[in-house]
């Protein structure tokens, strides 16, 4: 029945945020228009929309890493501050950071042992 899901971030600058996802991140465009713009990465589908961006964001993206230390040291180099270090989370390691319109990401790895999910 479903493709994909789509998660929609608002930004304030449609141009500099594909430059962030695509050049930090790795996505690619699969479609732009003038007001919106869909992004694909290894396992996820996210759009830019245009739009009033809030003071406390209401969706945190997570991005599932192999190597939560090795993740964050090549992120570092491309410009990333992480807004601490990474903590325990259940059955995770966490770390997070913003996208340059506040939205909140976040790199996390099974902890060892865990069986990943299929």
């Amino acid at each position: 029945m479903f493709q994909t899901a789509v998660t929609t971030l608002p930004v304030r600058d449609l141009d500099s945020s594909i430059s962030f996802y695509t050049g930090v991140l790795d996505f690619r465009i699969i479609h732009r228009y003038e007001h919106i713009a869909y992004l694909a990465g290894p396992g996820a589908t996210i759009a830019l929309r245009l739009g009033p961006i809030s003071d406390k964001p209401s969706v945190h993206i997570g991005f599932l890493v192999r190597d939560l230390k090795e993740a964050q040291r090549l992120l570092k180099q491309r410009g990333i501050t992480f807004l601490g270090d990474p903590v325990e989370a259940s059955v995770t390691w966490v770390v997070f950071f913003n996208d340059p319109d506040g939205n909140s990401l976040y790199l996390f790895q099974w902890k060892a042992g865990v069986e990943e999910p299929m």
